[in-house]
């Protein structure tokens, strides 16, 4: 059975989008920031934590733009289409 995805949310798509790359960037931001201040106990290397919030809003917004434009060409041209089949 094909079926076609016609819209997608943009605030819930942006949110999951901004929370997954704010997760990524803090593995590595955070480990680095604190490795880095323990070694040159110097307080400007704590701002690479700040990176992962940058990174947040920057997703969400990218996020935002992608689901609203996505929305725009399925309207007109037709969502992406994918087959679906019950397993018992």
């Amino acid at each position: 059975m094909k079926k076609q995805i016609t819209q997608i949310s943009v605030a819930q798509s942006s949110k999951v989008f901004g929370l997954f790359h704010f997760l990524l960037s803090a593995l590595i931001c955070m480990p680095l920031a604190i490795l880095t201040f323990l070694l040159t106990r110097k307080l400007e290397y704590l701002a690479i934590a700040l990176i992962p919030f940058a990174y947040w809003i920057a997703s969400y917004v990218l996020g935002a733009v992608i689901a609203w434009t996505y929305n725009i060409a399925a309207k007109n041209f037709g969502g992406i289409e994918y087959e679906t089949a019950e397993i018992d």
